[in-house]
This record gives C-alpha cells, structure tokens and sequence, in this order.
C-alpha cells in the first residue's frame, strides 16, 4: 500500500498524513463596552468594559525544516504499526525497554545461580570444619 510519508535528513519520521496539532492559541483581547459611562443625578457611573481573549488556530507541531513528503510502499506489522517496504525497521522505545528488561531479568537469574553455588560452597566448608576436617 502507498502512503504519504515525512521524510527528514533522509529518514522515514513519519507514515501517513502528519499531524500538526492544530489549536487555538490566545493572540489578543478585545475590549467590549458593554455600557457606557454615563451620569446618573449628577454622578458619573463608568463604563462597564468586558475583556474577552482573541483565539486563533495555530500549527503547535510544524514538520521540521528541510523535510520532505514522499509516497512510499509500506506495510502493517502485527502490532499495527506501520514500516517502509525495504527498509531496515529500528526498534521503538517499547522494544528497547523490553530487551532491556529481558537483560536484567537474565542477569538477576545469573547472579541467584552463582549465590547459590556460593551458599552450597559455604555449607560444605561449614560441614568440614563442625567435622574438624579441615
């Protein structure tokens, strides 16, 4: 399947339609009167004014200076995430933070087998010297 996709410095950043973000971003005030001052026996009443915020929609996320939009053949994994046809897919944050998990998780399972040597270790010589055979 063909899709749009953003390219920057060369490198896919992007597949499908980018998303700028678009959001109403407060640019002024307007002053509304909502009475006028006036006088009322002899007594100057102000004016009653309203301050009210101007808003405008603004691209809170433009695409990068120097990127390129291209269709490319892309394809969806099992995890639905999208990749160019051919191209090296890298690992995203989940992946990397899983492996590093996985590493840990084996490093602890090596470190419980060498206490565990260790403890028999000690129990032998323990046992040695209770018998004077040391």
């Amino acid at each position: 399947m063909m899709k749009e996709c953003v390219l920057h410095n060369g490198k896919v950043i992007n597949i499908g339609p980018w998303d700028y973000r678009i959001q109403p971003v407060q640019v002024g005030v307007e002053e509304v009167i909502l009475e006028s001052e006036r006088e009322i026996d002899g007594e100057i009443i102000p004016a009653v004014i309203e301050y009210r915020p101007i808003y405008e929609d603004q691209i809170t996320n433009p695409i990068p200076e120097g990127s390129v939009i291209e269709q490319k053949e892309v394809e969806q994994d099992a995890d639905d995430g999208w990749y160019v046809i051919g191209e090296i897919k890298l690992p995203n944050e989940l992946d990397i933070i899983g492996q590093q998990l996985v590493n840990r998780e084996l490093e602890v399972l090596g470190l419980r087998s060498e206490n565990e040597l260790l403890g028999s270790q000690l129990v032998s010589i323990d046992i040695r010297l209770l018998e004077g055979g040391l």
